[in-house]
């Protein structure tokens, strides 16, 4: 038995193959494509989270003064302030990004700063190692020194353009 095939049974063939990859690359692509989205959404959504942390951080202790009363409620607040004054370091342009306002993160750093008191990254490390970690194995004083030496100027130098403001 001998099988022939006419130009028109193999052109149709091949375009059917043709197309069908065609098919499968474009539906890998368009995967991709939302997986990067994806991504990029649940990114954006950490950033708000810490964005919105640090802003009802803020406002609780600008908007209730008798929690400076309770030395153990006010060291708490300002560990969680720090940890927020931190990752709008980290975040800075995405956090700007994300609330639409550029020099957001140095503007919540001002503001940040004058609870914590302290002038410099020096004096921030010196917190967050002593009156700012509240766990045996608090991140926060794992988090400044930790820091290379050019991260530590640049975290110096966002701590000084926020109180230079």
């Amino acid at each position: 038995m001998k099988l022939q095939f006419s130009l028109k049974d193999v052109l149709g063939v091949t375009l059917i193959a043709a197309i069908s990859i065609a098919l499968m690359i474009n539906e890998q692509r368009h995967r991709h494509q939302i997986d990067q989205l994806r991504n990029s959404s649940s990114q954006r959504r950490s950033i708000l989270r810490t964005v919105e942390y640090g802003a009802a951080t803020l406002s609780l202790l600008s908007l209730n003064p008798v929690i400076w009363e309770d030395r153990r409620c006010a060291r708490f607040l300002k560990h969680e302030l720090a940890l927020s004054l931190i990752d709008h370091w980290q975040n800075q342009a995405m956090i700007d990004q994300v609330a639409e306002t550029p020099g957001y993160s140095i503007e919540f750093a001002a503001e940040a700063l004058t609870y914590l008191e302290c002038q410099d990254a020096n004096e921030f490390k010196r917190l967050a190692r002593g009156e700012l970690s509240i766990y045996p194995c608090d991140s926060i004083s794992f988090a400044v020194s930790d820091l290379t030496a050019s991260e530590f100027d640049s975290f110096d130098q966002f701590l000084c353009t926020a109180i230079n403001r």
